[in-house]
């Protein structure tokens, strides 16, 4: 069984990020070892951090044949306050670079086959966004679970406590001194510039990233003729509740990454629920 191990990855302007590797236990990175591809994963918050505990889907996707890297950006907690502040003022920027980063790191590994994909929720899906647009052809495939695409919007239309972190993270995008940096943080606007085949999965009744997220940044996709899968749970608020969905939900992120990252033919679609 895979265990995690604790990396350190150099950023662009010096700093020192972690994260936690789970890989292949046959992707050993010497002679006669497997070559894989990367999951990078930015997890949610944005204050949340990587951990080395049991975690069955990581451990799911390594035995499938990819290494998984669960990336601390800038912004997580566990290092210190100014590192936990370090994205304050402009989401999707410096934490984005973080990851680009990261996939950088991994690239360079010796067990790495070079090849990409970037997958996360709530926090992290809207990284997930903000990533395809920054480096387009970097990524193979992309997965955002329930992630803003209009950070100005989502403070507008989102619950209470989601206004709040905004507010405290970024000021309000009513403040003409803050409204440019609120659009430049939002992904929905730059659609034209993703390359990676993108599956989104939402659920109708979440409160904190509201469906109009994911129905703006669909609309975009079409407009701009990107390859995209969309799917909502009905029942379903701020991530997965439901075991069936949880399930459902499993089954759809494997077949994606399977399909665009591993080059496998794609399986029959479960049936609609």
């Amino acid at each position: 069984v895979p265990t995690g191990e604790r990396v350190a990855i150099p950023a662009r302007d010096g700093l020192r990020v972690e994260g936690t590797l789970w890989r292949p236990s046959a992707a050993t990175g010497k002679r006669g070892g497997n070559r894989v591809p990367t999951i990078i994963y930015p997890h949610g918050g944005p204050t949340w951090q990587a951990y080395r505990s049991f975690q069955p889907f990581k451990l799911l996707l390594a035995r499938e044949g990819f290494a998984f890297l669960d990336v601390d950006f800038r912004g997580s907690t566990g290092y210190g306050r100014d590192f936990r502040r370090a994205n304050h003022g402009e989401w999707g920027n410096s934490d984005v670079h973080d990851l680009v980063d990261a996939g950088r790191w991994a690239q360079d590994q010796p067990w790495s086959n070079g090849r990409l994909a970037i997958f996360g929720g709530s926090y992290g899906g809207y990284m997930v966004l903000c990533a395809l647009v920054d480096e387009p052809s970097m990524w193979s495939a992309g997965v955002d679970l329930y992630g803003d695409s209009e950070i100005a919007e989502s403070f507008r239309h989102g619950d209470r406590l989601g206004r709040l972190d905004l507010q405290k993270m970024m000021g309000t995008p009513d403040d003409p001194a803050r409204s440019e940096v609120y659009r430049r943080g939002s992904p929905v606007y730059r659609a034209e510039r993703i390359e990676a085949p993108l599956l989104i999965l939402h659920g109708r009744k979440d409160k904190r990233v509201v469906p109009l997220m994911t129905e703006r940044m669909v609309e975009a996709l079409e407009i701009e003729g990107k390859t995209h899968e969309v799917h909502w749970y009905d029942d379903e608020g701020h991530g997965w509740e439901r075991r069936e969905n949880r399930r459902d939900a499993f089954e759809r992120i494997l077949r994606f990454l399977r399909t665009h990252v591993l080059d496998e033919p794609p399986p029959e679609a479960p049936e609609p629920r």
